[in-house]
């Protein structure tokens, strides 16, 4: 999520445009425009913390420009050498892992010397910390009716909730790199999820473990069971979701786990005694064969297994009708018998 952090203008606020929102700025005052009047120029020294509103002077010495030279953005500006290099500083609320872009505008004094103008900008606790920016008025033909300015960008990470930012001179002398138009892009990071992949003996998922996913974005899992074994079943969050070899979370805004485990082949109805063959029978852990004899036994053992099971289901559905029959043989047989025994005695 990005917010425009612009210090372009005292106290103004700062849309969020990913939220369409409203909040504070971290920083105010990015063109300088407001504080004393500079009238052309006037020199600050280090410790000044009130001429240039909510910017300090934190080393050397900075001359305030008003009208000496060309602005980028409204009146003012700043030449970053007074009578020495100098600096200026402001510190603003940051994020900690959120991404900054400080965007500036960067000119040079075209009055003298050295033609590299040469401005360090620094972040506290930032990564990277700081990085130079180069204005060669030689080659650019600068004026002070035509500055031609440039822009710049430096970008770091926050490591805490405040950032000092400073802009420094790196050349000797009165006639230093030109700053104006300050202003900072956050980028806050993504929110994460974490789901949790894990399987059973005899097979794999993969990924595997504590696998953190950008809220939004989609996650695939593989589930494979070794050879020999098949897929029993895969729990996602708890709930069965079938003997799936794939599954995919999609739009992950929440954390949830997903488990798998595995069985023998030839469990059930799918016996597959070919799962034996080709050395096949040396896959098998749990339990393991010392051959493929053995290997295609116990197949046929859970065959068997399985077809006692559905006799004794069909015998238990016939019980009544077993029952009934059996009684009707049974008085059969003793009026038969009844009959037997009145003949003898006659």
């Amino acid at each position: 999520m990005k917010k425009l952090l612009s210090i372009l203008a005292v106290g103004a606020l700062v849309a969020v445009f990913a939220v369409a929102t409203q909040a504070a700025a971290v920083g105010t005052n990015g063109s300088f425009e407001s504080g004393i009047n500079p009238g052309a120029f006037t020199m600050l020294s280090s410790g000044d913390n009130t001429s240039i509103n909510d910017w300090t002077v934190s080393s050397g010495s900075v001359d305030y420009i008003g009208s000496y030279w060309q602005a980028a953005d409204g009146d003012n500006s700043l030449d970053l050498n007074g009578n020495a290099a100098g600096s200026v500083s402001q510190t603003f609320d940051t994020v900690a892992g959120a991404s900054y872009a400080v965007s500036f505008s960067l000119s040079g004094n075209p009055d003298a010397g050295p033609t590299a103008k040469v401005v360090r900008v620094s972040a506290s606790g930032g990564s990277p910390a700081s990085q130079d920016f180069t204005f060669d008025t030689a080659a650019k033909g600068n004026t002070k009716e035509d500055m031609k300015w440039e822009s710049d960008t430096f970008t770091f990470t926050a490591s805490g909730t405040s950032t000092t930012l400073t802009f420094a001179s790196q050349v000797e002398g009165a006639f230093g790199p030109a700053l104006d138009k300050v202003s900072i892009e956050e980028t806050l990071p993504a929110a994460t999820h974490t789901i949790t992949a894990s399987a059973g003996a005899n097979g794999s998922i993969a990924p595997s473990g504590a696998v953190v996913v950008d809220d939004g974005d989609d996650q695939t899992f593989a589930i494979t069971p070794n050879s020999g074994y098949k897929i029993d079943e895969v729990l996602v969050d708890g709930s069965d979701v079938g003997e799936v070899s794939s599954y995919t979370f999609n739009d992950v805004n929440a954390n949830h786990t997903i488990s798998a485990s595995f069985e023998l082949k030839g469990e059930g109805r799918d016996n597959d005694k070919d799962a034996c063959k080709d050395g096949g029978w040396k896959n098998f852990s749990n339990p393991s064969f010392k051959n493929q004899g053995q290997c295609v036994s116990a197949m046929n053992h859970h065959d068997n297994d399985k077809d006692e099971d559905d006799n004794d289901n069909e015998i238990e559905s016939h019980d009544d009708a077993k029952i009934n029959s059996n009684s009707f043989n049974v008085n059969a047989h003793a009026r038969f018998s009844f009959r037997d025994d009145e003949k003898d005695e006659d």
